[in-house]
């Protein structure tokens, strides 16, 4: 069976987070039946981290399960992109939590896009 790479915008909004006020974002995504879950599987999103911030530390998670994790000393503007384990998607309904641990300042997340392969 041949596959084919698909995608889903998770978000296409800017959310706030820091230490002290909202500290955590959940969002709620649909994969199709169809997907593949064997194949690598990509994120890219849009990240801003000002302040200034300091020991700023934060995470993505899908499904409970950490893509990655980084702690910023400076002002900070980028795209990012993590490669990950097509298991950790499900498919139908999957959670992806962006969510700021420690230090101070404040990200701003935005665009989160998950690229998957799915069977045609």
């Amino acid at each position: 069976m041949a596959t084919v790479g698909d995608y889903v915008v998770v978000s296409d909004g800017t959310t706030t987070l820091e230490i002290g006020r909202d500290i955590d974002q959940t969002f709620t995504f649909s994969v199709p039946s169809n997907v593949n879950l064997g194949q690598s599987a990509v994120a890219t999103w849009r990240l801003e981290a000002e302040g200034p911030p300091r020991n700023l530390a934060w995470n993505l998670s899908i499904n409970g399960t950490e893509l990655v994790g980084f702690t910023h000393g400076s002002d900070r503007f980028t795209g990012l992109q993590e490669v990950f384990q097509g298991s950790v998607l499900q498919a139908g309904s999957n959670d992806a939590t962006v969510a700021v641990t420690a230090g101070t300042g404040r990200i701003k997340f935005s665009d989160l896009v998950i690229h998957f392969q799915v069977d045609v």
